[in-house]
C-alpha cells in the first residue's frame, strides 16, 4: 500500500484523505493525523487531478480536504478533526485508549472501490524529505 504520513499503513483498513497542496484545511487535517500517529492514504489532487471525479463521486463534494474510514465517508477537515477530538475526549473519560479506534479501522478490510485506492508512487512524493511522501 503506498500511504503518507509517518508510519507507513498495513494492506489492511485504510484512512484516505483526499487533498489539494495548498489547502491549509488540508494541512491542518494532516497534521492532527500524524501528532496521533494515525497513518493515512492522501491522495493529493493537484498531483493526481484525475482523481478529484472519485472524490465528488464518493462524496457529493468538490471541497477539500474529504475523508474516508475505508468506505466510509467521514466528511471534511471539520468534521474529521470534531470526530478525532471527540475520540480523544472519550478516551479520556473512558481510559480505553484512541488508538484503539484507528485499531478498529485498520482492523477492517481495505475498501474495494477503486476510487479510493492508493496512487502509484511517484518520484516526486519520494523526493519529499519532510515525512509526508509516498512510502512503500
Amino acid at each position: 500500500t503506498f500511504t503518507t504520513g509517518e508510519r507507513a499503513q498495513s494492506t489492511m483498513g485504510r484512512i484516505v484523505l483526499f487533498t489539494e497542496s495548498k489547502c491549509s484545511e488540508s494541512s491542518r487535517l494532516k497534521a492532527a493525523l500524524d501528532q496521533r500517529d494515525v497513518p493515512f492514504t492522501e491522495i493529493d489532487l493537484d498531483i493526481y487531478p484525475d482523481r478529484r471525479l472519485d472524490m465528488v463521486t464518493q462524496s457529493s463534494s468538490d471541497h477539500c480536504p474529504q475523508v474516508f474510514f475505508n468506505s466510509k465517508h467521514i466528511g471534511s477537515a471539520d468534521e474529521t478533526l470534531a470526530l478525532l477530538v471527540k475520540w480523544d475526549e472519550e478516551s479520556i473519560m473512558s481510559g480505553r485508549p484512541a488508538a484503539e479506534r484507528y485499531l478498529e479501522i485498520e482492523n477492517e478490510s481495505d475498501p474495494e472501490d477503486e476510487r479510493l485506492r492508493a496512487p502509484p508512487a511517484t518520484e516526486e512524493a519520494d523526493d519529499d524529505d519532510d515525512g509526508g511522501g509516498v512510502e512503500m
